[in-house]
């Protein structure tokens, strides 16, 4: 009997532990699956965001220094990320960055230098 309880609880504890690794494998990406903020003096571009920017577009690996216009707020951002994708500038913009400006931000694989015949 003693045995059949050990192997109960062994098992629900093992079932608890693997359904919260799944679960993880699932969560939405959260902001460091788009890079990290920068404090680079050297930024590899500077992008302008307008009154009218609706979309900004990025290659991954790039430096970019973001300008808001109408706030005159600035940030640097890396985009080191593993994967090409897209999300709201929003979510990495420094609170009060963009105001209640909605850009939508698309990171592209890098460009290949290798030259093809």
């Amino acid at each position: 009997m003693k045995s059949f309880i050990r192997n109960s609880v062994v098992t629900a504890v093992l079932m608890a532990t693997l359904s919260g690794v799944g679960h993880a494998a699932y969560l939405p990406p959260s902001f460091h699956d788009f890079g990290q903020a920068s404090d680079s003096q050297y930024p590899g571009r500077i992008i302008k965001i307008k009154p009218d920017t609706r979309s900004i577009g990025v290659y991954r690996l790039e430096t970019v220094k973001f300008v808001d216009e109408q706030t005159g707020k600035s940030f640097t951002w890396k985009f080191d990320t593993l994967h090409a994708g897209n999300f709201p500038l929003r979510d990495i913009a420094p609170a009060g960055t963009l105001g209640d400006q909605a850009v939508q931000a698309y990171v592209w694989d890098s460009p290949s230098n290798d030259s093809q015949p």
